[in-house]
């Protein structure tokens, strides 16, 4: 596969099947991860039996026509081996990539991983409020490109997730990234007030798209500013993807010069919002 497995911090796998026997494995998708370069290859599998469920075929796509000529996962497994035996192997959901891999390893007696880390419980983990934590829900927010179902595309996914997850965080308070300086971050504790306040949005959110935010700060009596001013009371951060740029940039020039302006993580927005919400009930 043209990269070596001491150039792999992780590996990321899929497997697609010809029909419920878990044996079935029709293809499976590989990506290796290095820093944040990922290479990604799939193969066809010729299935130990043929018979392929037109539901499966509905939802992935394979015919037998298809892996007629391809080699079984016995003939495969010399070109994958070295990287199914890396110490961390990802899937989304992986009880069921575990079940393929142990299904394929008692049938042709051979040995396979057998401790598959699963980027479904990584992700209800990460972003808790997501409402669905599909593969398809977390790459939406994440804004990960999907063609899913296939299974190079669901293996870069999954290792892509893993990458997002790792990814560096805005400074806290406490953080030198910060310059030294606190940053002008509302407490963990007491009430944050809605009604009446003007927000300013940066990053993305596990709540939903920018507009659901935006919609809901409007319809709890406040405001929304496209940028930092003066007249902005909380700068409200995105759990997801927070780039620390202009708009942090203002707020912090803004609390040195005295204004009142305050950072705001999602969090302690979203909770706010169903402590407001409930009162209005």
């Amino acid at each position: 596969m043209h990269v070596m497995k001491s150039e792999c911090d992780f590996v990321a796998i899929d497997f697609e099947t010809a029909n419920s026997r878990r044996v079935n494995a029709c293809a499976v998708g590989i990506s290796i991860v290095h820093g944040a370069d990922i290479v990604t290859r799939s193969f066809l599998i010729r299935p130990p039996e043929m018979y392929f469920d037109p539901w499966n075929i509905s939802i992935h796509g394979i015919t037998p026509e298809m892996v007629e000529g391809a080699p079984t996962f016995r003939q495969l497994y010399p070109e994958i081996r070295e990287f199914l035996s890396v110490p961390g192997i990802w899937a989304h959901y992986a009880p069921f990539d575990q079940g393929v891999l142990n299904a394929l390893g008692r049938y042709y007696r051979l040995p396979v991983p057998r401790t598959l880390q699963c980027t479904c419980r990584l992700s209800r983990t990460c972003f808790p409020r997501l409402r669905s934590h599909s593969l398809s829900a977390v790459c939406r927010y994440l804004r990960i490109p999907l063609k899913h179902h296939d299974a190079a595309s669901d293996a870069e996914a999954c290792a892509r997730i893993v990458l997002a997850t790792r990814a560096p965080q805005p400074p806290r308070q406490e953080d030198p990234a910060a310059g030294g300086e606190p940053l002008p971050e509302l407490p963990a504790a007491g009430e944050l007030p809605i009604s009446g306040r003007t927000f300013c949005l940066t990053g993305d959110f596990v709540f939903g798209p920018r507009e659901a935010v935006q919609e809901t700060i409007l319809n709890l009596g406040g405001t929304v500013k496209s940028g930092v001013s003066r007249k902005v009371d909380y700068l409200l951060v995105g759990e997801l993807f927070n780039p620390l740029g202009a708009k942090w940039e203002r707020t912090l020039r803004l609390a040195r010069e005295g204004h009142h302006i305050r950072i705001v993580r999602e969090a302690r927005w979203a909770e706010a919002v169903r402590q407001t919400t409930a009162r209005r009930r």
